[in-house]
């Protein structure tokens, strides 16, 4: 039975007067012999208009169903929605999307998971500087030309360089697939497509590894650097005696230092293989830590000039490279390596733990889940005597 104030299926069948007629709340039948057809009427919650929409014929929606359509519409309604909008949207031919609005929504929603604004920074770049030839193109119609545009014209003198690009492009292609804002297969794909179109990278290039500093030469850089007390040579000093990356120690801060366990611990989060790392400090290390100390002005060990932000990677590098030319902040920790190969007995896995390298031998792996801090302290104190011999006989 129909609620008060509502008309039964019975009498809306009888209803034969042309004009507007109401079945029930914001329903109503619209009679124009011979036509019968629902009306909807409503206020749109956001522009405050008033709305007439149709719900279809009698014939094809039944006194029960178009109540229910009501109902529903209501709710949305409640929800600060309107459905004749939201109607329109969906029949409207969807506007078509560019790849960099799409780069720009994908950089946004991975940004949060990347170690630093460099990251994206390096996205921005590399994708405006190499990607031209796709920029503006609606990412639906992006093919396996548009790719090769990007590609081919300098993959055999880039290949580095544009091989990242390409696998940037592919995420951000995939990630328009899932918004439905492309079909079809991803045009970047590398394995199965792309392989069979341009020459592998490894195959085009030497393997060019960072320009390393001579171990034999390591204790003669100390003593270069032993009495300046300025904050980039303290950074080199720290990557000597660590043998840590170089965005580690720029961007150390002080609640990471444990000066009574002499342990500096590296969060997840900043570190290459996104695990925590504990850097074992010998007295050298400790000795340049209280250095620092006296001079703290913030958060981090190695402040720079602009506020809350650590000492600029360029100038550590000039220091770098005007005491060693040609010589990377990065190869100090292959120097450390190839002493601890050539002039100690040191077991391999210790060493590599040292440098926060991962096992890749997954059997390995398993069974050794320790990071062998003891075994690290002592190969850790070992080459800061090392390094620091002819400034202690001195």
């Amino acid at each position: 039975m129909a609620r008060t104030g509502e008309l039964s299926a019975r009498q809306v069948a009888a209803l034969s007067e042309p004009g507007r007629h109401r079945v029930a709340d914001n329903l109503f039948l619209l009679l124009k012999p011979p036509r019968k057809s629902w009306l909807n009427m409503f206020t749109c919650p956001v522009t405050r208009r008033e709305h007439e929409m149709g719900l279809g014929s009698v014939s094809l929606v039944s006194v029960p169903q178009a109540k229910a359509i009501v109902l529903r519409h209501r709710t949305l309604v409640h929800e600060g929605r309107c459905p004749l909008c939201e109607k329109h949207s969906r029949t409207r031919a969807p506007k078509p999307v560019a790849f960099n609005e799409v780069a720009g929504h994908y950089v946004r929603s991975r940004q949060a998971l990347w170690r630093s604004a460099e990251h994206r920074r390096q996205w921005d770049v590399s994708l405006a500087t190499h990607a031209k030839a796709i920029w503006d193109l609606p990412v639906d119609t992006i093919d396996t030309g548009a790719v090769m545009q990007v590609l081919e014209p300098e993959w055999r003198t880039k290949a580095s360089t544009l091989s990242r690009v390409r696998g940037r492009i592919e995420q951000i292609l995939d990630f328009a697939a899932v918004r439905d804002w492309r079909s079809g297969e991803n045009p970047a794909r590398w394995r199965g497509h792309l392989d069979k179109l341009l020459p592998s990278p490894k195959r085009l290039r030497a393997v060019q590894h960072h320009a390393a500093l001579p171990w034999a030469d390591a204790p003669g850089l100390w003593r270069e650097l032993a009495g300046r007390t300025d904050t980039p040579a303290q950074v080199i000093k720290l990557l000597l005696l660590t043998a840590t990356r170089r965005g580690e120690a720029l961007e150390a801060c002080w609640e990471e230092i444990d000066l009574a366990g002499a342990i500096w611990t590296i969060p997840a989060g900043r570190t290459k293989s996104n695990r925590e790392h504990r850097v074992p400090l010998a007295s050298p290390a400790l000795e340049l830590i209280d250095t620092m100390a006296a001079v703290r002005r913030n958060h981090l060990l190695f402040p720079g000039v602009r506020h809350d932000r650590p000492i600029a990677a360029t100038v550590v590098l000039d220091l770098m490279r005007g005491l060693r030319p040609g010589m990377t902040l990065h190869g100090l920790r292959a120097c450390f390596r190839t002493w601890s190969a050539e002039s100690t007995n040191v077991r391999q896995d210790i060493a590599e733990a040292a440098l926060a390298h991962v096992i890749e031998d997954k059997t390995t792996a398993a069974y050794q889940r320790g990071d062998l801090l003891a075994l690290r302290a002592r190969l850790m104190a070992d080459w800061a005597r090392y390094l620091t011999a002819a400034e202690t006989e001195g």
